[in-house]
């Protein structure tokens, strides 16, 4: 036995090349990747001004004055206490103002102890210094004026004592030019969206003037934002022309939190309108925007808003056809500002797009639920407006509902196997008839006398239903409508197309009695409601079957059968026999011989058929409101009888 020789084993390579690990400081890492921190050039204007309107809400400035230069160079100035000037205890080589400008992480809210602010968590302002060409600060504090520059990210002139200043004159005034090497791929300052979220804040913050001077790109304009109404102003513009039905409702209150005195700051406005569509909630946390719906305060505003209209409905007796109302009705047609402050928020991500928080949910939810139940108790008729609003939108949504549930069993229509039909070989629709044959006998009778070719055969049983005013939901549950519809193949209401069509005579076959009138009727009835174009295309007609048979020359070879429709064509075609006769009358087209039935109704070349049509719409419509709203079928048939239909 030959041993074969081991291979042998290789060791794995080792790297010889070391692999390079870099760490990027904070301004190169902003400057490499800005998508990542910002999403846009508008940021310059934004978190500088967010500086500006925390002072604001600390107590200190009620102006902002923001300019945009042609070049892109942005000023915002505030006149609050002014950035801290004193040594950083962390970086005792550096001012706070600069350490607040240098680093991503150093937070820039300085003596706010439990300020409400919008920055806290965020790269805010010196990210923006990062990612400019030149940033300035001027600082007037304590009687002392003081400048810093930056470049690119870098401080290039430390914070210097420039001049004296009145001790009443104080603020920060910054002045960015971004670096157009930087934002060359990004889009330019969008002015419509900048000026939206400038007036929200003055909406939002009642006192807070701010004044945007802008000459950039095709804009060039000086405007000013104040509004003493709020949020109450922020609905009435956001409403514009379209009146609401209610009143606006404002809460304002600030509820604790916890031991340590920490509150919910809440500023709440909304009405109810006619629109439909849903609602619309705007969310704000320290008058940062929002816009996710799943945000703390927009669902707690939502939860209480369902729980008390939800209650008020359940102990009135106004809901009596008992919809089931959601929470979504609820807030069907409302339009509402939802604002809350508080002491650093928790948000999902860097945009800020979502609080999570479960304590600001349960603390505006029991707050607007609270205030909508004395709000009910105090004014009757606000509560009745609003419980009838929430109502009327369950309504408009059940309906909906039943209507897209409607449209999926039309649409289904016209599918499958018809029970009972006696198809035509023909598949040209031109050539093609069939006919609605009462009863089970005459349509076995039918199906002997008939054209194989060309014409098909449909027995119905008995009467159909007053469909006049059937909604399509009860009229898809009628079997023998429906295997009517699924056999002329083009659907029903909306789904009806007359191109499906496959027969271009639709024949009522029924007795000429006052049963059979009255079916003729309520077929009729049916196409003008449902498929009227069928009528207006000529493809309805009404087959006369003969009331009497007149037999010349009885039981003799020279035995001939006439046929006749009225009694008076039954008396002129006696009065001109010259032989032995007898007459019958037929007793229906079940008792009638399929020979007799073909050669006096179905055959092309002896029937007498009357197309039914449509001379004025309007006479149509009153005719059928006088007999088919009339429930009792006495008043039809006399109706019948005496217009000789």
């Amino acid at each position: 036995m030959i041993k074969k020789k081991k291979k042998p084993i290789q060791k794995a390579k080792q790297a010889t090349k070391t692999q390079k690990i870099e760490t990027l400081e904070e301004v190169e890492q902003v400057r490499l990747r800005p998508g990542n921190f910002f999403s846009s050039i508008d940021y310059t204007v934004y978190e500088l001004a967010d500086n500006s309107t925390d002072e604001h809400l600390e107590g200190f400035g009620n102006v902002i004055n923001i300019e945009l230069k042609p070049d892109g160079e942005t000023t915002v100035e505030d006149h609050g206490r002014g950035l801290p000037v004193t040594p950083s205890e962390k970086y005792p080589d550096k001012s706070e103002a600069e350490v607040a400008f240098s680093s991503i992480r150093s937070g820039g809210k300085f003596g706010t102890d439990g300020a409400k602010s919008s920055g806290l968590n965020g790269i805010g302002s010196a990210g923006i210094n990062f990612l400019s060409e030149y940033f300035d600060v001027t600082i007037k504090r304590d009687g002392k004026k003081y400048h810093m520059r930056f470049e690119k990210g870098k401080c290039v002139e430390k914070l210097t004592e420039i001049d004296k200043v009145d001790k009443n004159d104080t603020g920060t005034i910054i002045v960015a030019k971004p670096d157009q090497s930087i934002w060359k791929n990004l889009d330019d300052f969008d002015i419509p969206a900048i000026k939206r979220r400038l007036k929200q804040k003055c909406y939002l913050n009642t006192g807070l003037t701010i004044n945007f001077k802008v000459e950039y790109g095709e804009y060039d304009f000086d405007e000013s934002y104040h509004f003493e109404e709020g949020i109450n102003q922020y609905v009435k513009d956001i409403l514009g022309d379209e009146e609401p039905i209610t009143e606006i409702y404002n809460l304002n209150k600030s509820v604790p939190i916890d031991e340590e005195g920490n509150t919910i700051d809440m500023d709440i406005a909304f009405c109810f309108t006619e629109g439909e569509g849903g609602d619309n909630i705007i969310g704000f946390t320290n008058n940062v925007s929002n816009t996710d719906r799943r945000s703390s305060q927009i669902d707690g505003f939502k939860a209480g808003l369902a729980s008390s209209i939800k209650n008020a409905i359940e102990d009135s007796d106004l809901n009596k056809q008992k919809f089931n109302i959601t929470n979504e009705d609820t807030r069907e047609g409302i339009v509402s500002i939802v604002s809350i402050k508080l002491y650093n928020p928790f948000y999902d991500a860097q945009n800020k797009d979502r609080i999570i928080m479960p304590i600001a949910r349960s603390t505006v939810s029991n707050a607007i639920e609270e205030y909508l139940d004395d709000m009910f108790d105090k004014n009757p008729t606000q509560k009745d407006i609003i419980l009838r609003r929430v109502i009327e939108a369950a309504r408009i949504r059940e309906t909906a509902r039943k209507s897209k549930e409607t449209a999926k069993k039309v649409k289904s229509v016209g599918t499958g196997k018809v029970e009972g039909l006696t198809k035509c070989t023909s598949k040209d629709p031109t050539k093609s008839e069939v006919f609605l044959v009462e009863g089970d006998s005459a349509g076995g009778s039918a199906k002997q006398a008939r054209d194989h070719e060309t014409m098909a055969i449909l027995p119905v049983f008995g009467k159909i239903n007053n469909t006049y005013n059937i909604d399509i939901d009860k009229l898809l549950k009628s079997p023998k409508i429906m295997e009517a519809v699924k056999a002329f193949g083009c659907g029903i209401d909306e789904e009806f197309d007359i191109e499906k069509l496959r027969y271009h005579k639709i024949i009522l076959l029924t007795d000429a009695d006052v049963d059979g009138l009255h079916i003729r009727c309520l077929w009729m009835t049916f196409f003008f409601k449902h498929m009227r174009k069928i009528i207006e295309e000529g493809y309805l007609y009404i087959a006369l079957p003969p009331l009497f048979v007149i037999t010349k020359n009885p039981r003799t070879k020279k035995e001939q059968k006439i046929f006749a429709y009225s009694p008076e064509e039954k008396d002129e075609i006696i009065s001109k026999l010259t032989c032995k006769y007898e007459v019958s009358r037929e007793k229906g087209l079940g008792e009638m011989d399929w020979e007799d039935l073909r050669d006096s109704t179905m055959s092309k070349d002896s029937r007498k058929l009357k197309r039914v049509t449509i001379e004025d719409v309007e006479a149509c419509m009153e005719v059928l409101n006088v007999c088919m709203n009339d429930r009792e079928t006495t008043a039809r048939k006399s109706f019948i009888l005496n217009r000789g239909l």
